[in-house]
């Protein structure tokens, strides 16, 4: 009785705790060390490293290259339960090496060990088996089954040229929005200078005047039909860089990723092309963490 409640409490208790795990990997394959909240990772310098079992809804990874020129890789990673995330580590447009997020899904959670202590056997339950299976050696059974098996064959059609055509118009479809922004900022820039020099002189923003809703609604709509958060915050940055985008509009585009990371890259990114940065508090209640607020409080003092 006592082995049964121990296996029930074991398993009750492995339940309590929803854990995550981490995945860092670096693209071309160099070796690294790397923390996680001070903890080490890995001894020796390698390319992947993993952490399990994590409880908190947050963390600090600090990654040291083992070829120190490269540099010191800082980043405030937030997690779900029972998520697994996949980070790589990459050199950025700017030359400068990043920890990106490629990945997430369910956690593979370790089974309890559950050990049975089978109970005491009495000598007079041992006579009974024992008697039982002299009685069935004295009788026969002769037992017929017949097995009928029927297989059913479909015939699967997959018209893979309209997937294709599919993915074309798709594409096509960015490489045209992303020319209207172009024409567009180049508009807005050369109307204010020209024709109205007091409002110009007036702008306190970082940009002109700022996007329209029908532009902005086209924008929003072609980040929203991406899949991939890359690709997500990809076309996000182009927008914010050729589009002059208010602090609500920005704050906008941020709900449209999954990911508290995304939303923080770009916030950052964004401020540098906002037409009201005044109002850039706004963008603050996009954020589910506190420590999101603060590195990006941090950024704009830092700009």
């Amino acid at each position: 009785m006592k082995s049964i409640l121990s296996v029930a409490l074991l398993l009750c208790t492995s339940t309590l705790f929803a854990q995550s795990s981490l995945i860092i990997f670096s693209e071309m394959g160099e070796n690294f060390s790397a923390t996680f909240n001070g903890e080490k990772l890995n001894d020796e310098p390698t390319s992947r490293v993993e952490k399990h079992g994590i409880m908190q809804e947050m963390g600090k990874v600090i990654v040291r290259f083992e070829d120190a020129s490269k540099g010191i890789v800082t980043k405030n990673l937030f997690f779900d339960p029972n998520t697994e995330y996949v980070y790589n580590l990459k050199l950025s447009k700017k030359g400068k090496y990043v920890v990106r997020m490629i990945s997430s899904g369910p956690a593979k959670q370790q089974e309890p060990e559950v050990v049975y202590v089978p109970e005491p056997v009495e000598t007079t339950e041992v006579h009974q088996v024992q008697t039982t299976q002299s009685t069935n050696m004295n009788t026969t059974t002769n037992t017929t089954i017949n097995v009928n098996e029927e297989t059913n064959s479909e015939n699967v059609s997959i018209n893979v040229q309209g997937i294709g055509i599919s993915m074309n118009v798709q594409t096509t479809s960015q490489f045209t929005e992303t020319s209207n922004m172009s024409i567009d900022q180049s508009s807005n820039v050369n109307v204010e200078t020209t024709n109205q020099p007091t409002e110009v002189a007036a702008t306190t923003g970082n940009c002109g005047m700022p996007a329209t809703d029908s532009d902005f609604d086209m924008a929003s709509s072609s980040i929203s039909s991406k899949s991939f958060e890359d690709s997500k915050l990809s076309i996000a940055q182009e927008v914010a860089k050729n589009k002059c985008l208010t602090s609500s509009q920005i704050k906008k585009i941020m709900e449209l990723f999954s990911f508290e990371e995304t939303r923080l890259d770009f916030a950052k990114f964004a401020y540098s092309y906002c037409f009201d940065p005044d109002n850039y508090y706004q963008v603050y209640d996009a954020f589910t963490f506190e420590l999101s607020i603060d590195e990006l409080k941090e950024h704009i003092d830092n700009l």
